[in-house]
């Protein structure tokens, strides 16, 4: 059977064409650069049959979101969600595959009705489930015992700016910043009395956030990733950092934290610009990541789950005339498309020869 019917909705498995390989049809618009899904629908069996102990688990129980991030392009106001009772066969074939690592992203998770169920069921199968969120319902404790009670192994949480007023540019919503520090102050007792296993912190660097940045070293957390912006418009161009800028100060802040023991991981920036900070970027280990993802993602009338292989991102990244006598071509995506040219007029992108 190519899709089962099991409630109100529809459950169809598609499997990436081209043998598993990472297959979009890429073309630009006027707004920017839009993705068209290259798969065919298949079976549970076949997706049974390419799973493995190192495919990772994408939960999206919905689209919606209680933000409105000025650098976000999912469908925030689209309130259906994943019916997660037809979800037991494809968990129980993850887990007999040796499948054990499940990440929750969204929209928003924790808003999501059923989300105490998820969780618990990813944990049940061994998965141990990793949230990624904005994270302000940590400032309860209630709520942080519950999601722990239910078998919530980690959280990675999107820290979106350093005061009231940048957090509302970012978010698009008013809140006290307090709340944010609360939530932060209880994700990191819960890490350090081993309740929360894994916490990291994910910043997305934009012009309005970068002046602050040097904020986010007080905090002295243990694990943070830093994703340059990658606006889905032209209209939203404005918001990657100028990139003299953007060094200067990343510079001055990974010495800070690297020399206080944090781990840095880097999203998004060429590796000639890292420099010395290379090594801390995951772009080149997943320029040739070829593993696979089992990804279960909600439809209006359906649902599904899609097989594919390697890191769907870097789609958003384009090697320049520049980039063409570097020795780390093949390890390094370019930089973002939309930042690419501007980089390298300003002579930012000086490639390892």
């Amino acid at each position: 059977m190519l899709n089962a019917v099991l409630n109100k909705k529809q459950l169809y498995y598609k499997i990436a064409n081209d043998h598993l390989n990472r297959k979009f049809s890429e073309f630009r618009t006027a707004d920017g650069p839009k993705v068209e899904e290259d798969y065919r629908l298949s079976t549970l069996s076949e997706i049974m049959a390419n799973l493995n102990t190192n495919t990772l688990m994408l939960v999206d129980p919905s689209f919606f979101c209680n933000f409105r991030c000025s650098y976000c392009a999912l469908p925030v106001t689209k309130k259906f969600g994943l019916e997660w009772e037809n979800m037991q066969a494809i968990l129980k074939a993850y887990q007999f595959c040796g499948g054990r690592k499940s990440l929750i992203f969204g929209g928003e998770p924790s808003i999501f009705p059923s989300i105490d169920l998820i969780i618990n069921d990813l944990s049940k199968y061994r998965t141990f489930p990793v949230m990624f969120t904005n994270g302000l319902w940590a400032s309860s404790r209630k709520r942080l015992d519950k999601f722990l009670t239910a078998g919530l192994f980690g959280v990675e949480m999107s820290l979106k700016a350093f005061s009231d007023e940048t957090y509302a540019q970012i978010s698009g919503v008013r809140i006290d910043y307090r709340k944010v520090e609360s939530s932060l102050k209880n994700l990191l007792i819960y890490h350090q009395k081993g309740l929360l296993k894994e916490f990291k912190i994910n910043h997305v660097i934009t012009q309005t956030t970068l002046k602050e940045l040097d904020r986010i070293v007080d905090y002295d957390f243990p694990s943070i990733s830093f994703s340059l912006v990658e606006p889905y418009t032209l209209s939203s161009q404005t918001m990657i950092p100028k990139g003299k800028n953007l060094m200067e100060k990343l510079k001055t802040v990974l010495e800070k934290l690297l020399a206080q023991g944090t781990k840095v991981e880097i999203d998004g920036i060429p590796l000639c610009m890292l420099n010395e900070f290379s090594k801390f970027s995951r772009e080149q280990y997943r320029h040739l990541d070829n593993e696979t993802r089992l990804y279960l993602k909600p439809g209006q009338d359906a649902d599904f789950v899609l097989l594919y292989r390697g890191y769907q991102r870097l789609l958003q990244f384009k090697h320049v005339d520049t980039c063409k006598k570097c020795s780390q071509l093949e390890i390094c995506p370019g930089p973002h498309m939309f930042s690419g040219v501007e980089y390298e007029r300003e002579g930012l992108l000086n490639p390892y020869v």
